[in-house]
């Protein structure tokens, strides 16, 4: 089974492959740009919350509240 290719937020250098600050890769993603985002996904089935803020401290959860 082939899974969909997901876009990158950035748009790319087409020589260094690096990615370009500030240049969205779709119209989508550039008007999305100002609002908060939230991503999840399940890897090897761990069930844990990475949150990210870049003002705040980053946490490590567990799946749910009750979880330690």
């Amino acid at each position: 089974m082939q899974y969909p290719k997901i876009k990158n937020v950035y748009a790319r250098n087409l020589l260094t492959r690096e990615p370009i600050d500030e240049l969205y890769s779709t119209p989508e993603i550039e008007y999305l740009a100002d609002y908060s985002w939230r991503f999840t996904e399940k890897i090897h089935g761990t069930n844990v919350r990475i949150e990210y803020d870049p003002k705040e401290v980053n946490l490590i959860k567990g799946k749910t509240e009750k979880s330690i």
